[in-house]
């Protein structure tokens, strides 16, 4: 039994250690961006060495460091998040308003977001709404309703 799983164990432990180096490879960068963001802080601080240096520059670099920090951070934690089946899916957002208001423009609003992992990420959106799921082939109908 176990010479007829070899092959499929040994399989396995390649795809680990592939997606192990790709995690290894991302983190790497991460962390020297965080390093380079460090650097340039610790210039700015020391006036001796930030003498010599465009501080507009500088401090330019920190500010596209942050975002790409942030850019970074919002990767890891969709990272280590669950995986769906149906998250490299796109989506479909509909807005309706609650049955206490009035408008003249209308009282509905549906936008088709295509793109990668959009519905990966709208499933964690959060706020004072209820979200509810709607399958494909319901999208026809007059109301979503379960």
């Amino acid at each position: 039994m176990l010479n007829k799983m070899r092959p499929k164990l040994d399989s396995m432990k390649e795809q680990h250690q592939k997606i192990l180096k790709e995690k290894s490879n991302e983190l790497a960068g991460q962390l020297k961006t965080l390093e380079d963001l460090q650097s340039m802080k610790q210039i700015l601080k020391n006036p001796s060495t930030a003498r010599n240096m465009d501080l507009e520059g500088v401090k330019e670099e920190i500010k596209t460091t942050h975002g790409d920090i942030e850019t970074m951070e919002r990767g890891l934690l969709f990272a280590v998040l669950p995986k769906g089946l149906v998250d490299e899916a796109n989506a479909i957002l509909e807005i309706r308003a609650g049955a206490l208001r009035k408008s003249n423009v209308g009282s509905d609003a549906m936008i088709n977001i295509s793109g990668s992992i959009v519905f990966g990420h709208l499933k964690y959106e959060t706020g004072d709404h209820r979200t509810q799921r709607v399958r494909l082939r319901r999208l026809g109908d007059a109301t979503h309703q379960p």
